[in-house]
């Protein structure tokens, strides 16, 4: 039986084992350390949310609420190699999903784009999965994730589910959300070029569409 939930003690082994699936599951230019992971943890910033099959960690999210809003970042979310293609990924989001909307809030998705890179084809599959549970992505949007350990930013796309009504945003919003994460994830503050190249190219106001 697959069960889920929320980890607020870094000195347990369940800790322990999601941090091992995320070394495992992203590339070292796309990983935080860990002792800021702890650090958002333990000051209740960020949740961490593992997944157990018969008592075995085997999925690990963490989500990041952003303050003062209703949008929550899904900053990682993966499951361990073995257990990979079983559906608990999607179980996972699902269950987000159907929580969100109770609450009236939104999931936004950092999602590597598949027109750039290696691996064209896993980063198709990864948008479909997101696109398959209703996400879409915001239109016209650059978007890049700040390196952590090399030179070099990841080429992104933003997505977001469920999708809002009229499946337009302002582009204010949109601006501030991505300052946001900026300023509370990566510590880069307004005078960032990476962070001014986006926003200064973010529409009036931004569709929600199909990639």
């Amino acid at each position: 039986m697959l069960i889920f939930h929320q980890i607020t003690n870094i000195m347990e082994a369940e800790f322990k084992a999601a941090m091992e699936i995320y070394r495992q599951s992203f590339p070292e230019n796309e990983r935080q350390p860990i002792d800021k992971i702890e650090e958002r943890v333990k000051a209740g910033f960020s949740d961490l949310i593992v997944g157990e099959k018969d008592g075995i960690v085997v999925f690990m999210a963490i989500l990041y609420p952003l303050r003062g809003t209703n949008y929550i970042l899904l900053d990682y979310i993966a499951t361990a190699p073995d257990y990979r293609n079983q559906g608990i990924g999607a179980e996972f989001m699902m269950e987000t999903i159907e929580s969100l909307q109770k609450e009236r809030k939104f999931l936004l998705l950092e999602v590597d784009d598949p027109q750039f890179g290696e691996s064209k084809e896993d980063k198709q599959r990864r948008v479909g999965f997101y696109q398959r549970l209703g996400a879409k992505i915001f239109k016209d949007v650059k978007y890049f994730l700040p390196p952590f350990s090399s030179d070099f930013p990841t080429e992104m796309i933003l997505m977001m589910l469920p999708a809002p009504k009229g499946m337009i945003i302002e582009g204010a919003v949109v601006r501030n959300l991505i300052q946001q994460i900026y300023r509370e994830l990566y510590d880069r503050g307004p005078d960032d070029r990476l962070l001014k190249s986006i926003i200064g190219d973010v529409p009036g106001q931004v569709e929600l569409v199909e990639y």
